[in-house]
């Protein structure tokens, strides 16, 4: 779900916050581990480091 937002728009830049919101009832730190992995897997990118901002690869 999480990579789905990222890919929806490549350019925009998202923070685990602002995915939690587009995904309601979903835990931020599972979003924010998510982003992490994504971004281990070459399918993200950490755009920001504090705060946390990531876009798709």
């Amino acid at each position: 779900m999480v990579k789905a937002i990222l890919e929806s728009d490549p350019e925009d830049e998202f923070s685990p916050t602002e995915i939690s919101h587009l995904l309601r009832g979903r835990s931020v730190g599972a979003i924010q581990n998510a982003m992490a992995r994504l971004a281990n897997d070459g399918e993200a990118e950490l755009t920001c480091e504090a705060p946390r901002r990531y876009r798709a690869a």
